[in-house]
């Protein structure tokens, strides 16, 4: 083989003095512009590397408040739109529900009451008027709880329709919409260029196919409905509770502060020592792993004692994580309690008072409904704060994955734009090709690098690892696009061509090849899935498989 080495510039000839003008080789030689030996530098990236293009990485933007929904057709509006006004429905049913059990614990204050009663003296203090007489015969009572339980049956029913419709419609078109959203990722991830490969970390692709749309389908489906009927259920006690009785509301509304804020706590210390827990625990399931996938090494140095040891040293950071959850849980859920039977003890304090003095406008029923109802309205305000959050992680992942959803490939192998040639040669020619991994800027990989593989010749690329050898076979796949030069297919430049086209013309045998699930057969047509039986017996021995693929068992 004959080399032509010029200044900041590199060309490969073709010796074609070989046995049958057939097999050739092609070495790389040495070059300037502190290249190696080789010809070019090695393609390992340093690690100190890696973590700097780690902190490049944007943080992923926001959803805005509509654009989740992007992905929703008009049917899935439809059953939102029907679900919003049966979980609206959920919420009405309970302030209905304390009007009718109002009621009832009025009745049965009344008829409970002595009728030597009123024989006593009026307290000091006290509205004569607010003296309760009683007015109702137990027979009276049982005949209006009848009718009450009416009621509640049929605000029991409608309870049960509502949240059954409001749920079920609102997590159906969340399937919907993220089985969209997958399949939308999963082929704007395929059409990617491998150049926007190299830039993600390991396993991030397959965390987002997972654990984000997992927070998409949590913000979309039962955690909305739940906003929705917790939103109406607050709304809905506190209206109640102010028409019922405005004075007693607003006491218990001035202390339920203190039951929010106890209960919030209590969620950002479990959140926190949750979050540290898993660390630990998976730490030790990393040493876990490590150890059972190198067995072989560990007995073969007696290293069962030192291993035991190191797994045991990350449970115990665990179990220390575990105790001081449970003290600081134990303390907060004190905290809260606490807070709760203030707001219980001023409650029933001030409404006796109110119905000693003002009877005209509080009974017992009322100052019982007013309570429970101010009660509710407070535990909807925590348990509205889990759903608020879980739509602030699906808005945060959200914005990631329609990124990369709306993300154009440099690269388009789905396009049916360029040109498809109606004849193909073969001739292949690397044309002064500069190029670099867009993850390694700073690395060149080849440089100024001229080769002519003129077809129905068999080439070899012989040099020392990370010289550019599969560089340059994905360049002419078309992986990548050189920085400067041109990668020649007969005299075309393979960017004018039809990239699916391109590589429906090129067979690739990887160092490493790789299976699919799937039959033997199914994975030698991947490339070409209408390949007839023939074609595929005929490549099974093209690549000396043919024989140990028959021997195998059905």
């Amino acid at each position: 083989m004959s080399s032509v080495l010029k200044r900041k510039k590199v060309s490969w000839t073709l010796n074609h003095n070989t046995v049958d003008h057939k097999d050739q080789a092609i070495t790389y030689s040495p070059t300037e512009n502190g290249l190696s030996k080789s010809g070019l530098p090695s393609n390992n990236k340093p690690q100190e590397l890696k973590k700097k293009d780690a902190k490049k990485q944007p943080p992923a933007r926001r959803l805005k408040l509509f654009e989740i929904y992007k992905f929703a057709d008009k049917l899935d509006f439809l059953f939102m739109f029907i679900g919003a006004i049966a979980c609206i429905g959920t919420g009405a049913v309970f302030p209905l529900m304390m009007l009718v059990y109002q009621n009832v614990a009025t009745s049965l204050v009344k008829t409970s009451i002595p009728p030597n009663l009123l024989n006593y003296t009026t307290p000091p203090n006290i509205n004569p008027e607010c003296i309760l007489k009683p007015v109702n015969s137990t027979a009276d009572t049982l005949s209006e709880l009848r009718g009450m339980i009416k009621w509640y049956l049929i605000l029991g029913v409608c309870s049960v329709l509502c949240y059954w419709i409001g749920f079920s419609l609102w997590m159906i078109t969340a399937e919907r919409q993220v089985r969209r959203i997958r399949f939308a990722l999963f082929r704007s991830i395929l059409n990617q260029e491998m150049g926007w490969f190299d830039k993600l970390n390991p396993g991030e692709l397959s965390n987002r196919l997972v654990a984000d749309l997992d927070k998409i389908r949590d913000g979309l489906g039962d955690k909305k409905a739940d906003f929705i009927s917790l939103i109406c259920r607050l709304f809905g006690g506190l209206i109640f509770a102010f028409v019922t009785g405005w004075k007693l509301t607003l006491v218990f509304i001035a202390l339920s502060p203190l039951t929010v804020i106890a209960f919030n706590i209590t969620m950002r210390v479990i959140a926190k020592y949750t979050a540290r827990e898993i660390k630990a625990f998976s730490k030790a399931s990393a040493v876990a792993q490590e150890v059972l996938g190198s067995i072989r090494t560990v007995t073969a140095f007696s290293g069962q004692k030192k291993e035991e040891e190191r797994f045991a040293e990350n449970l115990r950071e665990a179990k220390q994580i575990g105790i001081k959850k449970g003290l600081y849980m134990g303390l907060c859920q004190a905290a809260a309690q606490v807070a709760i039977y203030i707001s219980f003890t001023i409650t029933f304090w001030y409404g006796p008072y109110l119905v000693r003095t003002e009877c005209q406008n509080y009974n017992a029923g009322a100052v019982i409904v007013i309570f429970i109802s101010c009660l509710q309205s407070t535990f909807s305000i925590s348990q509205i704060v889990p759903n608020i959050q879980a739509f602030a992680e699906a808005a945060g992942s959200g914005g990631y994955v329609f990124d990369i959803i709306s993300r154009i490939s440099k690269i388009d192998a789905f396009k049916s734009e360029g040109e498809i040639p109606t004849m193909l040669v073969g001739d292949i020619e690397l044309q002064n090709v500069i190029f670099t991994y867009p993850a390694r800027q700073d690395t060149p990989v080849l440089n100024n690098v001229t080769m002519k593989i003129p077809s129905g010749k068999t080439v070899a690329l012989v040099g020392a690892s990370g010289c550019g050898k599969s560089t340059s076979i994905q360049l002419i796949q078309r992986f990548y696009d050189p920085d400067q030069g041109r990668v020649l297919l007969d005299g075309k430049d393979i960017k004018t061509l039809n990239v699916a086209w391109l590589r429906s013309h090129i067979g690739v045998v990887s160092q490493e090849p790789v299976l699919f699930t799937g039959s033997i057969e199914e994975n030698i047509r991947f490339g070409k899935p209408d390949a007839t039986d023939e074609e595929v017996r005929a490549a099974a021995k093209m690549a000396n498989a043919h024989d140990f693929i028959m021997a195998l068992p059905e």
